[in-house]
């Protein structure tokens, strides 16, 4: 289905005037340059006013056709392009109010022409890319939200700067830990914002869909953040690849938790996962809690389900914007520390991560560039070496030595 935009009114329309082909030339050349830096859409950068077509809708659907991929033997002809328009009309019309939700190389036509010729091919999900909405989930009712800091109303963007210099720019102005209050002996912390996984690598090569770059967020120590959080009470060994660690104390918490999710059936590759990550969830429950994990073994952890919360701090995240940053291969994000009860921030880190572009449209944001620098006792990449300088855990697993001599 194309969109299609109608006129409202009969309103004259202006009489034909003969433009000069030297005129022409030159409104060409502007209009180059213009697609150059604002984008089109078909490789460039969003517009808000985009129109993406849309493939024609199955007429009836072969019952085969139900299949995930389309791409399994015996699938060609009429089932097989049932079967791809059954995919491709799963998709979403772009949406202009939200550009950035959208992979740069969005487009249902494409998908649809792209799985046609070849259903296996994997390259086809480039055209299909959107980004996770991942919602907060706040276990007090009533509480105040933080209020988040605006963006600076003077911008150090210039014109002219390439990705490299306003990076350095933003990093000099802007990024940071600024802690205003920490809290000592934190039994564990509430996720407000879980990330949903973002799968496979075509994610972090798109300049919109990933919303936080910074923290690589369809990582494990992301999505799973309680194999990086949680611990138990005695002495283990951190390795780094840094020489020395300097710092007084390494905690992890007894517990932490996050919205009550039901929770897919486990795949083969989490057959290593605790029975109770399988367990259905009860009416009524409100959070999900784990607990147990020895830091070695991940069948040590454990979750259950329950109709409360017991955390009193947690952490949330948001991606942040700044004029011509995703153009120029450069995002910004946001992590906060904050009291549950009251919606106070105790703490915010401000990161960015630059990306050299390739074919001066694409970028990779798994190679790129960051500021601040992740902490060398951080094993992934959420950073949460922060959190926990905030929010102290009452667990402390590790004093100050030094490794790797």
């Amino acid at each position: 289905m194309n969109m299609v935009f109608k006129r409202k009114n009969k309103a004259k329309l202006a009489p034909l005037v003969r433009v000069p082909a030297w005129r022409k030339l030159l409104m060409a050349v502007a209009l180059l340059a213009a697609g150059c830096s604002a984008g089109t859409g078909s490789g460039g950068y969003r517009e808000a006013g985009q129109i993406v077509s849309m493939p024609p809708k199955p007429d009836k659907v072969d019952p085969r056709a139900l299949a995930a991929t389309c791409s399994y033997t015996g699938l060609y002809g009429v089932a097989l392009e049932s079967c791809v328009r059954l995919l491709a009309a799963k998709l979403p019309p772009f949406d202009p109010t939200k550009p950035d939700h959208f992979g740069e190389l969005y487009s249902p036509q494409k998908y649809y022409e792209c799985k046609l010729k070849n259903p296996s091919n994997l390259g086809c999900e480039e055209f299909a890319l959107r980004r996770p909405e991942n919602p907060e989930y706040w276990p007090y009712p009533g509480v105040p939200k933080p209020k988040w800091p605006e963006a600076p109303k003077k911008s150090v963007y210039r014109a002219g700067m390439d990705g490299k210099e306003y990076f350095d720019a933003l990093c000099k102005a802007e990024a940071g830990e600024f802690i205003y209050r920490t809290v000592e002996n934190v039994e564990g912390i509430h996720v407000i914002r879980p990330r949903a996984r973002q799968e496979g690598d075509k994610g972090m090569d798109d300049r919109y869909v990933i919303e936080d770059p910074y923290a690589n967020a369809y990582s494990d120590i992301a999505t799973e953040p309680e194999f990086y959080f949680v611990g138990p009470k005695r002495d283990i060994p951190i390795w780094s690849n840094s020489a020395k660690i300097d710092i007084a104390k390494i905690g992890r918490y007894r517990y932490i938790e996050s919205a009550a999710i039901a929770s897919p059936p486990l795949t083969v590759q989490q057959s290593f996962y605790d029975w109770s990550y399988a367990t259905p969830m009860p009416e009524g429950s409100i959070v999900a809690r784990y607990y147990g994990y020895d830091t070695k073994e991940r069948e040590t952890m454990k979750k259950e389900y329950a109709d409360k919360a017991m955390s009193r701090y947690g952490y949330t995240w948001r991606g942040i914007s700044r004029p011509h940053d995703r153009e120029l291969g450069v995002a910004g994000s946001e992590l906060a520390a904050v009291d549950l009860t009251t919606g106070e921030i105790l703490g915010i880190r401000r990161g960015f991560r630059f990306s050299a572009t390739r074919d001066n449209r694409r970028v990779n944001w798994l190679r790129g560039s960051v500021c601040p620098n992740h902490a060398p006792i951080d094993p992934g990449p959420i950073n949460g070496g922060f959190i926990l300088k905030v929010l102290k855990p009452s667990q402390t697993i590790f004093e100050q030595k030094e490794m790797n001599k």
